[in-house]
């Protein structure tokens, strides 16, 4: 499928009163985050005119100022957004097929996708050119896609209420002793993506619910997540890259906002979300039942706590450049992130509300999204990426699907 772009504009703020702070320092775990674009894509069974996808743009970012920013790349590489209302460009592109001819099921990835994904590279030298998001969107004649950073674009109604970093008060109360489990003094590797392949998974509800061999209380993530960590280890096992007693590892974020003391307000800008890591031996892994796995799973989750959280800023906070921090996983864990609370899958710029929502165009090996439950759909679909031939091997799994 052929995407061509016809239309290239600047949306700015409606309102063009000075913004409330001239900057902002992102979080210290936004500077430590992969600095990548992440794009979103959202289809739509009806059309949805571009004047009114640029009118909504424009209102939200009067509301949420900082959108409308730059970053600035400061001497010791960490990042801060230069609230200067540049504005978001819009794009507006045609494609060759129908999205529906095209696409096909949404349960099942299709490499066209990423045609519609936005390939803008983050740049490492000084700027203060560089916009915070990016806003595109591709018609045709039965769909509409359209990606974007915002979560809840044209929606809301109240402007955003910046406070301060919580991660930023009080960290000499927690000095860090040691480097986190989850990260290492290490520059982070660019992704080598020749060799992953995508699936998009699909579980229903009451598939998820049956895994369960007691009558242990979880979450469907936590259900989900320890199904995955087994079904992606065994096929690692099965093709001689674990050995059973080497250790695999299971990463999750927890979002913090609420595990503060306080917690922290509405209308903090910025990333409050910590990483879980539940830790197993390959052969107890696979030897013990489900149950066992998602205990494991629910310990690691209430291991976040406030201690814990400012431990961790604290120590992200003691390093010269945030750039020599990254992720400690290795080729036996898995990361699983879960968007099931963001808001995408209810973003509604006046058509309704998207039949898909989820994001393509980022691809990195031993990583898996759980996207948004669409209303009306008893389905989590999970994007799962993996190397090649391990994806082969889950795909055969009999016992994968429920």
């Amino acid at each position: 499928m052929e995407v061509a772009s016809n239309v290239r504009e600047l949306i700015k703020p409606a309102n063009s009163s000075p913004p409330p702070r001239p900057s902002i320092l992102l979080s210290c775990l936004d500077q430590i985050a992969p600095r990548v674009y992440m794009p979103f894509l959202y289809f739509f069974a009806r059309f949805i005119p571009s004047n009114q996808l640029k009118l909504s743009l424009s209102k939200t970012l009067s509301l949420f100022y900082p959108l409308a920013g730059r970053y600035k790349l400061l001497p010791n590489q960490a990042l801060e957004i230069q609230c200067c209302d540049s504005g978001i460009e819009f794009f507006e592109a045609l494609a060759s097929k129908s999205l529906e001819e095209e696409l096909g099921s949404f349960h099942e990835f299709n490499p066209s996708l990423d045609s519609l994904a936005s390939r803008e590279a983050f740049p490492t030298q000084e700027t203060t050119e560089l916009p915070l998001r990016s806003r595109w969107s591709c018609h045709s004649r039965f769909r509409e896609s359209l990606g974007a950073d915002f979560l809840r674009p044209g929606a809301s109604r109240q402007s955003a209420t910046l406070g301060n970093d919580p991660c930023s008060c009080n960290l000499t109360q927690f000095p860090p002793e040691s480097t986190p489990a989850e990260y290492q003094i290490e520059p982070p590797p660019f992704p080598d993506t020749s060799n992953v392949e995508r699936s998009i998974l699909s579980f229903t509800s009451s598939g998820i619910r049956s895994l369960l061999k007691s009558d242990t209380t979880a979450t469907r993530f936590e259900i989900l997540a320890a199904h995955l960590w087994i079904a992606i280890t065994r096929a690692r096992t099965e093709l001689s890259l674990l050995q059973p007693h080497e250790e695999t590892r299971l990463g999750f974020a927890v979002n913090g906002r609420k595990r503060f003391n306080p917690p922290i307000p509405d209308g903090f800008l910025g990333n409050a979300v910590f990483l879980a890591i539940a830790s197993s031996s390959i052969e107890q892994l696979l030897a013990g039942s489900i149950d066992g796995v998602v205990n494991l799973i629910q310990e690691a989750k209430r291991r976040i706590t406030h201690q814990h959280m400012l431990s961790t800023a604290a120590w992200i906070a003691s390093r010269k450049c945030p750039l020599e921090i990254s992720l400690s996983f290795n080729h036996s864990d898995l990361v699983i992130s879960s968007w099931q609370r963001l808001e995408i899958a209810g973003a509604d710029f006046g058509s309704g509300k998207p039949v898909f929502a989820g994001t393509m165009g980022i691809v990195w090996a031993g990583v898996a999204i759980i996207f948004p439950e669409i209303e009306g759909n008893d389905r989590l679909v999970v994007n799962t990426m993996l190397e090649r031939d391990q994806m082969d091997v889950v795909r055969r799994d009999p016992g994968l699907i429920v």
